[in-house]
């Protein structure tokens, strides 16, 4: 998608929006990740019903009428009531239920086939997220403010990197442990997050060289003209 300036907005008829959404969240964003969940998950809402009602609404799962649905009425009715209870949602909690997508069973326990559909319902929460000034965007399934867009990309392809190479899947549970301690916005916990960062790096380290410590692993970077600097 190509996001340029409205006509409306270059004759000045209109005024470009301008304020970045730290506290709330305007109509239109809503309404763009509602779509995006259309997209990417409506195919799945059968499978995901009983863990979007159960555990992120707190509501009773289905109802005597079940059985009695056939299979494309079924999924409409799924979608029905996610789609009344979404939008009677705060704010916050609109960013806490699509956060909730990636991460429920259905698509942590993921074939490769499901894993593309979490990592395109993402993208495209993140596309919107940035076109309509959200101050938060997705790294790898956590919602965190946004700081700097270089250092997110670094995380992201850390993250990518983890999960291509098997050889270092091993920093992925640090890496995600640092980052949904970072994105706490309420309480983050700097200190573990940087413990799990290093964690991460160390692993990285003795995984690539085949040394035991990390000491060891750094002076044969450096043998090879391969040097870790803090930023």
């Amino acid at each position: 998608m190509l996001i340029q300036m409205k006509f409306s907005d270059r004759i000045g008829v209109t005024k470009p929006k301008t304020f970045v959404q730290l506290n709330g969240m305007d109509e239109s964003l809503k309404n763009c990740l509602w779509n995006v969940f259309l997209k990417h998950i409506s195919a799945s809402i059968e499978d995901l019903y009983d863990e979007i009602i159960g555990d992120f609404f707190k509501k009773p799962v289905r109802n005597s009428e079940w059985d009695d649905f056939a299979l494309f009425n079924r999924s409409k009715h799924c979608l029905g009531e996610i789609e009344k209870l979404y939008f009677a949602l705060e704010w916050f909690d609109i960013y806490n239920f699509i956060e909730f997508i990636p991460n429920t069973d259905f698509f942590r326990n993921a074939t490769s086939h499901r894993k593309n559909q979490t990592k395109n319902f993402i993208t495209d929460c993140n596309k919107y997220l940035s076109r309509e000034l959200s101050g938060y965007r997705f790294v790898n399934t956590h919602l965190v403010p946004i700081t700097n867009v270089e250092e997110i990309k670094a995380v992201e392809d850390a993250f990518a990197m983890s999960e291509t190479h098997k050889n270092l899947k091993g920093i992925k549970i640090h890496l995600d442990t640092a980052l949904a301690t970072l994105a706490n916005k309420k309480s983050p916990n700097y200190r573990n997050s940087i413990k799990e960062s290093i964690s991460a790096v160390e692993t990285a380290c003795r995984t690539l060289t085949g040394e035991s410590t990390l000491g060891d692993a750094l002076k044969k970077l450096t043998n090879k003209n391969i040097y870790i600097e803090a930023v």
